[in-house]
């Protein structure tokens, strides 16, 4: 073994074995929430549990937030608001009918703001519940400071879509006049959940809690400590940090040097491990495309075999890792083709058996139709769908066949190839591509 690597694994497990001895000094810590890898909807559902909260006819957890975090929406009388969680799939609203409707837009993992989000979200109360736009509130929920609404987010339908919204980047160069509106008329506020929420749940709820409200109060201590935990802000975590990172200045005698030396040797042990992580994952994935080989060859054999088909299944377990499966029946003179490329997404062609194997398929284009050259047109003339459904769930379906007995891809194939052969029968070699790329 390469004299580097050995130092690595032996930097690692030393690492390891300390963190292993530091965190036994401490006593025992556990959280649900976090050990359930609680997501964006579950901190919803969490939040509109607490402000749901309801004693004698009082909202007294509600009132709370409203009086510290939005007294500027000036929402002063509370009868019979109601909360949920992804109605119109808004994460959490708070509404009463004819008298106001608060949009929580949670995004405490960072996830991206998508086009048209917040807009459409404001056009379904202002259509659905009739709900005057004077009378939305729309609160955005990053985890920190320094996260903010994008524009592409406001922007209703009738003002264009930008290519490069899911990124955050928008070509337009205005701001959206429903932004503008909402920001002008006090109907807008961020709100994060380590400055604000969290503090608020310790400075304003857990002290005006009861010892009658003993269940509510302790899952109010829960989800502090959960949050806490989340943002590095636990006692006991910054004390293990702490000796974590003394044990690393010993272990790479960073005491013996100037800042630029220490800056350095950080630096070049950095990027030895960088290195040695990506050729783990290079490892880790081709072992995985093996395993998806093997597993997914009994399955697709069963399935052509009840349809009485030949198949040939190829794996091309390189940099792009695609796969490709191709099936036939003696008598006919076409291939009916998947061709999967990881990153993209799968199509199904139809096309004239010739000389290469029933999967054989050279171009991997993701393409809608066909924008292919002319011995694509000749290879498969009858066609190509792309199967929009399947675009974001291939790697879900190559996870599952290693881990479920592949039920889930075994259900795509068997549906894909079902409607496919009923276009086919009965004319096999006159096919036209009518198969849906929703099905």
């Amino acid at each position: 073994m390469n004299e580097e690597i050995k130092e690595i694994f032996s930097l690692l497990d030393d690492y390891v074995s300390y963190k292993r001895e530091v965190r036994n000094k401490y006593p025992y810590h556990v959280n649900p929430i976090e050990e359930i890898r609680a997501n964006e909807n579950a901190n919803s559902r969490i939040l509109g549990t607490l402000l749901r909260y309801e004693h004698n006819g009082e909202y007294k957890i509600l009132k709370s937030f409203l009086e510290r975090m939005l007294p500027e929406f000036r929402i002063e009388k509370l009868s019979k608001p109601v909360i949920e969680s992804e109605q119109y799939r808004i994460d959490l609203s708070v509404r009463e009918a004819g008298k106001y409707a608060i949009i929580f837009e949670n995004k405490i993992h960072n996830a991206v703001l998508q086009k048209n989000q917040l807009a459409r979200y404001i056009e379904k109360l202002h259509d659905e519940e009739h709900f005057s736009y004077n009378q939305i509130y729309v609160i955005f929920m990053p985890p920190t400071v320094g996260y903010e609404s994008n524009d592409c987010c406001w922007h209703k339908f009738v003002d264009g879509i930008c290519g490069k919204c899911d990124n955050g980047e928008c070509k337009l160069n205005y701001s959206p006049e429903l932004r503008k509106m909402f920001k002008n008329e006090n109907r807008y506020k961020k709100i994060t959940f380590r400055d604000d929420l969290l503090n608020w749940l310790k400075e304003d709820v857990l002290p005006n809690l009861t010892e009658k409200e003993e269940l509510l109060k302790s899952s109010v201590i829960l989800y502090i400590d959960y949050l806490e935990g989340l943002f590095q802000l636990r006692m006991n975590e910054k004390n293990i940090y702490m000796e974590l990172r003394d044990f690393i200045v010993k272990k790479l005698k960073l005491d013996d040097k100037v800042l630029e030396g220490k800056i350095d040797v950080l630096q070049q042990e950095k990027e030895k491990i960088d290195s040695l992580c990506k050729e783990l994952e290079n490892m880790r994935l081709f072992y995985m495309w093996e395993l998806i080989e093997e597993k997914m060859k009994p399955i697709v054999e069963n399935i052509a075999k009840s349809y009485e088909l030949e198949c040939d299944l190829r794996v091309y377990n390189d940099g792009n890792r695609t796969f490709s499966l191709g099936f036939k029946r003696k008598d006919w003179d076409l291939n009916i083709i998947f061709a999967c490329f990881v990153n993209c997404g799968m199509d199904l062609y139809i096309g004239k058996h010739n000389a290469e194997p029933i999967s054989g398929y050279s171009t991997y284009k993701c393409i809608n139709g066909w924008n292919g050259d002319s011995s694509d047109r000749e290879k498969f003339p009858h066609g190509c769908v792309w199967l929009k459904k399947y675009e974001n769930k291939i790697l879900d379906l190559l996870r599952d066949v290693t881990v479920d007995d592949g039920a889930e891809f075994k259900r795509f194939l068997e549906d894909k190839l079902y409607h496919t052969l009923k276009e086919i029968e009965g004319h096999p070699n006159e096919i036209t591509m009518k198969i849906s790329s929703s099905q």
